[in-house]
């Protein structure tokens, strides 16, 4: 199970638990085994924002098809769907520092996807999570051919250390700090 997916999961799950407490709650409480309309209503409502967010709340499957649509810079509707929907969310949606997304996912090589926002892209493969790449780095990827390139897709968010920035890809990694972008390559 994905990490997105696991959090997903326990969030949900917490939501549903705080609703039967709340709705047990007072001096008119329901007996333990009965189950507010209130109650019931709150589950639906935890299961329905699980499902909405590409998965089932009974078995967490993100990539079963859940999205959303969000409004690009110029007033079009924009999908964004499964695992990307899960990482974009991650990173704060149209608040964070993604922004809106700017178009649809552009298919790549193994079953991949890569989708623009303002500030970047999430990229997802069949082997991968989906990870964002941007800056720096993600201009050296794309043009050393970005999801066809011999680096493939990324293999977790980019990360800093001091001044240096660096991220994994499915064979290698690449390292900036200023300079031109280092490329390791397995």
């Amino acid at each position: 199970m994905r990490t997105a997916t696991k959090r997903t999961a326990g969030i949900v799950a917490a939501l549903a638990a705080a609703g039967l407490l709340t709705a047990g709650c007072g001096d008119n409480s329901p007996s333990v085994g009965e189950m507010t309309a209130s109650a019931k209503s709150g589950m639906a409502t935890g299961m329905s924002k699980a499902e909405s967010m590409g998965g089932s709340a009974m078995n967490g499957d993100e990539s079963s098809g859940g999205s959303e649509q969000f409004k690009s810079p110029d007033g079009e509707d924009v999908t964004v769907r499964g695992d990307t929907l899960a990482k974009y969310k991650d990173a704060g949606g149209t608040d964070g520092d993604l922004g809106a997304p700017i178009g649809s996912p552009t298919s790549g090589p193994g079953g991949g996807t890569c989708q623009e926002f303002v500030g970047g892209i999430i990229c997802d493969s069949d082997a991968t999570d989906a990870q964002i790449v941007w800056g720096e780095i993600r201009s050296a990827w794309e043009g050393d051919g970005g999801m066809s390139s011999t680096l493939g897709y990324p293999t977790a968010d980019e990360k800093k250390d001091g001044n240096k920035y660096s991220q994994t890809f499915q064979h290698g990694s690449i390292d900036w700090s200023g300079g031109a972008p280092v490329f390791h390559r397995n």
